[in-house]
């Protein structure tokens, strides 16, 4: 039986994107916990990489992840960058403790194009609106209507071992 190669993405510290030039090349930051990757997650990802050249994907990290939610996810931030770095046309995943799409990241990253989901658009425009966000690029709201949600799955998975105990 022969191996098995899975290409991975590079997971690197968001400082590692000062040194890199995409030349030429349209880069595109999405985000996301992908605590419980599915598929609407997979067609988000590829809907932003059919906008760019570069796709970049922002984790966030454990620490943010719980003051947002109250709760750890069930996957540590390594493990989801690395799940996220293992979808083919995913170029480079970072992880951040910090909100979303916030300024560092974009003077450090410059992507070309900021790609949301509905959701994460309103909380972060409305957020960054108000703090005078300084992003030259396009902003792409996915429209795509969310079927799926990490919060949805973990509810049935709590709903299922409610009627098993």
């Amino acid at each position: 039986m022969g191996k098995i190669n899975l290409i991975i993405a590079p997971i690197l510290k968001l400082s590692q994107f000062r040194e890199m030039k995409f030349l030429g090349k349209r880069v595109v930051l999405a985000g996301g916990a992908f605590d419980i990757l599915h598929i609407g997650h997979i067609e988000h990802l590829k809907r932003a990489k059919a906008k760019g050249d570069i796709l970049i994907v922002h984790i966030t990290g454990d620490r943010r992840y719980f003051e947002k939610r109250g709760y750890y996810p069930l996957s540590t931030q390594i493990d989801r960058a690395r799940i996220v770095a293992s979808i083919r046309f995913v170029d480079y995943v970072f992880i951040y403790n910090k909100p979303h799409f916030n300024q560092k990241i974009v003077d450090i990253i410059k992507p070309d194009i900021l790609f949301f989901n509905m959701e994460s658009f309103r909380i972060v425009a409305t957020k960054y609106i108000k703090n005078k966000f300084i992003f030259s690029g396009k902003v792409i709201v996915d429209k795509a209507r969310k079927i799926r949600s990490s919060s949805i799955i973990r509810k049935r998975m709590d709903d299922a071992r409610k009627k098993v105990a």
